[in-house]
């Protein structure tokens, strides 16, 4: 996993929950605000995209962290 998807992973896990979900632009700014790291919106749709394969994400107009499979992949 590259380290943008842990990074998005962490936002996501801070401010974000299934009531709350963060938008594209507001992932892109705590990027670039937290980690200095600026992505273009089709990258980070990439990201997202994978993410949401891989089962940690979940949302379609907003995304969120499905906390349990983040909190087990940390762990091992």
């Amino acid at each position: 996993m590259r380290m943008v998807s842990i990074y998005i992973l962490e936002i996501l896990a801070t401010y974000s929950s299934s009531d709350h979900r963060l938008y594209q632009k507001e992932i892109q700014g705590y990027l670039l605000d937290i980690y200095g790291i600026k992505v273009v919106r089709r990258t980070l749709q990439v990201y997202i995209k994978e993410l949401k394969n891989e089962g940690y994400i979940d949302g379609h107009k907003g995304v969120y962290l499905i906390e349990n499979k983040f909190k087990e992949s940390v762990y091992r």
